[in-house]
């Protein structure tokens, strides 16, 4: 993976289906955009272009290898999809944003393929088709207990995707604690954040590891000083308006 360069920033959310991550990227994208005075983007993977669409798909009907055959990849093929998607991601959407000051909000980024697809395949095969990939400026990861995400999932729709069942979560579960801690090791820049909260609570946590982030920055040539100090100021969103954002859709 690549260090980012641009002078937007590069955000990426990380954890277990279930774990509320879409939420709390999109929550994030509205206090930056609309209360802290920086312009956000959020986006997600799989995304909506192309190979995207073809992943989505695959995700949508784990158990269609009789139903319907052509929608069936084995694993190193999906995680080349997977691969090659992040990169159309990253050319049409992601760096264009990011040279023009945009910070980037991504649900779900490079880790989510090591995590997923390594379940299979040789880990050190997963990094290489992902190496040119941009590393993100700050990754958050929502830890949850795979119980409560397997009783969200199951809240949120009745038929799961493909990796939504208990046993593959479990197995997910554990190469995301490794893979963190073998980043920490590397001085990766990642928050861990408690996902278990209300969505208010959560989404303060994660305004503060924001805020870290920014804090550790500000001194650094080409920051826009005025811009965080403004930032570390801003209060996070508070519950009626999340409320009203959840309501929304």
């Amino acid at each position: 993976m690549q260090h980012a360069g641009p002078p937007g920033k590069l955000i990426a959310f990380e954890g277990l289906d279930g774990s509320g991550q879409t939420t709390q990227a999109k929550l994030l994208t509205l206090w930056l955009d609309q209360r802290a005075g920086m312009k956000a983007h959020y986006t997600k993977e799989p995304t909506s272009g192309p190979i995207g669409t073809i992943i989505k798909r695959a995700l949508l009907q784990p158990d269609h290898t009789k139903t319907a055959p052509e929608l069936s990849y084995n694993p190193a093929t999906l995680a080349l999809l997977f691969a090659a998607d992040r990169l159309d991601h990253l050319e049409r959407e992601i760096l264009p944003l990011l040279r023009r000051g945009t910070c980037v909000i991504s649900d779900r980024y490079t880790i989510s393929s090591l995590a997923y697809q390594s379940l299979e395949l040789d880990p050190k095969w997963v990094r290489s088709i992902n190496r040119y990939a941009l590393s993100p400026d700050l990754t958050i990861f929502l830890n949850v207990p795979l119980k409560t995400c397997l009783d969200r999932i199951r809240n949120r729709h009745p038929q799961p995707e493909l990796y939504e069942n208990p046993a593959t979560l479990q197995r997910v579960e554990h190469r995301y604690r490794q893979i963190i801690r073998a980043l920490q090791r590397q001085r990766y820049r990642i928050e861990i954040v408690d996902g278990t909260p209300p969505p208010a609570e959560v989404h303060r946590a994660v305004v503060e590891a924001t805020k870290k982030f920014f804090r550790k920055r500000r001194a650094r040539p080409r920051e826009d000083e005025d811009q965080i100090a403004a930032l570390l100021k801003t209060p996070p969103l508070n519950p009626e308006e999340i409320r009203v954002h959840l309501a929304a859709g």
